[in-house]
C-alpha cells in the first residue's frame, strides 16, 4: 500500500512541475515551453489564471511588443531553415477570440509590408533567444 501511495505522490509531483520557460510578455501574454526552449510558444493566459491557450506554436524565438501589438518570429517545429513572422493585435481583443486577430504566418516581405500598413516600423524584436535563431 505504501508503494502505491508513494507512486501516486511522485506522479502528482511530476505532473505539476513548472514549465521550463514561463516568461511574461505583456498583459495576459507569455512565452511558454514545457520542457525545453525549442518548445517555446506564444500563449495567452485564460481567465482561470492557470490555463494557457497557445497562439503561435513552437518554436517562437523572437518577440517585440507595445501596448497595441505583439510581433513574433517563429521556426515551424524542426524546420530551422524556415522563418515565419506574425503580428498579433492585443488591444481590445477578447481572450477566447485572440487567434482570430492573428496575422500570419507571413514571409519577411509580407511582414514588412504589413508592418508598414499598420505603422509598426518602429516596433523592434526586443526579446530574442539567440540559440534558437
Amino acid at each position: 500500500m505504501k508503494k502505491i501511495i508513494l507512486l501516486m505522490v511522485v506522479c502528482l509531483c511530476y505532473s505539476c512541475q513548472q514549465p521550463d520557460v514561463l516568461r511574461h510578455i505583456t498583459g495576459d501574454y507569455f512565452l511558454i515551453a514545457a520542457d525545453v526552449e525549442e518548445q517555446l510558444t506564444l500563449s495567452c493566459q485564460l481567465t482561470s489564471g492557470s490555463t494557457y491557450s497557445h497562439i503561435i506554436e513552437s518554436t517562437v524565438f523572437a518577440i517585440g511588443y507595445d501596448e497595441n501589438y505583439i510581433i513574433a518570429k517563429q521556426h515551424p517545429k524542426d524546420l530551422i531553415d524556415i522563418t515565419n513572422y506574425f503580428i498579433l493585435p492585443i488591444k481590445n481583443v477578447a481572450v477566447d477570440t485572440v487567434e482570430k486577430g492573428l496575422i500570419g504566418p507571413l514571409t519577411l516581405q509580407e511582414f514588412e509590408q504589413k508592418r508598414k500598413e499598420l505603422n509598426l516600423e518602429q516596433l523592434k524584436f526586443t526579446i530574442v533567444y539567440k540559440d534558437l535563431e
